[in-house]
């Protein structure tokens, strides 16, 4: 009797395995069947593309472990689809590719020997967040407001800045950069401030006009005076005095 319902057990066992075998067989060729449908639809031809293996931020320098290579359909492409990942390897993403997205050239950061900075102005690159770039969204080719804050309160420094650049000193961190075009009498101001202070960046809305001279830096808060150019100092920032002054603000503030 044993015996018996062991041999049924594995006639089972097998009979089990044999339609799953065959379900799996009948699967493969209807999805054989319906990828030979649609290569007759859209021409037939297939090219090798690269997606992003997962959701990659503005920022990231492009490395193999972030993408993988996908047969495509050529009809189906984006224009400027990445297919040799040697031409943008080591390269920074200009903004956000999802998981699952072709990787197009268009979606990438000029190098940093292409740096271009606008006549009369200096490139000067701050530490900033991801909380501090308006979430991570801030990339190459907007304007930004900058702000500073401490102790004593909050101040505009700049408006309309030029971002030239946004990078990330990692994948897996929120810690980036981001260079910025400012008139050189606001370079001093600009590197003192991101020592002293935290910096935020804004981005203004399209409907906000913005004289072309008050581009790349010494936007003023209401009521803030002369603000970094050197004018009187505003009481409520801080913006405009000594480092002595501003240190003992910070004291007095944080006791």
């Amino acid at each position: 009797m044993g015996r018996r319902t062991v041999a049924l057990g594995i006639a089972s066992g097998l009979a089990c395995a044999l339609c799953v075998g065959l379900y799996a067989a009948q699967i493969g060729q209807e999805a054989q069947l319906q990828r030979a449908e649609a290569l007759e639809k859209y021409g037939g031809v297939q090219v090798e593309a690269y997606v992003a293996r997962r959701d990659l931020s503005a920022g990231e320098a492009l490395d193999d472990s972030m993408v993988e290579k996908r047969q495509w359909l050529a009809e189906l492409l984006p224009a400027g689809a990445v297919t040799d990942l040697e031409s943008v390897r080591g390269q920074q993403l200009g903004s956000p590719v999802f998981a699952g997205e072709v990787l197009c050239e268009g979606r990438m950061q000029a190098q940093g020997n292409q740096l271009v900075v606008p006549e009369g102005l200096c490139a000067v690159s701050v530490p900033a967040k991801d909380v501090q770039t308006v979430g991570g969204s801030l990339v190459a080719g907007m304007e930004a407001d900058l702000y500073m804050i401490g102790p004593s309160g909050s101040s505009l420094l700049a408006s309309r800045v030029p971002v030239l650049a946004v990078g990330r000193e990692g994948a897996a961190s929120n810690s980036s950069w981001v260079t910025v075009a400012v008139r050189p009498s606001l370079v001093h101001e600009l590197v003192q401030a991101a020592q002293s202070y935290v910096l935020y960046f804004a981005l203004p809305g399209a409907d906000e006009a913005q004289p072309q001279g008050d581009a790349a830096g010494g936007g003023e808060a209401p009521g803030d005076g002369d603000g970094l150019e050197g004018g009187p100092r505003d009481e409520a920032s801080g913006v405009g005095a000594t480092e002595e002054d501003q240190s003992a603000e910070g004291e007095d503030a944080w006791e």
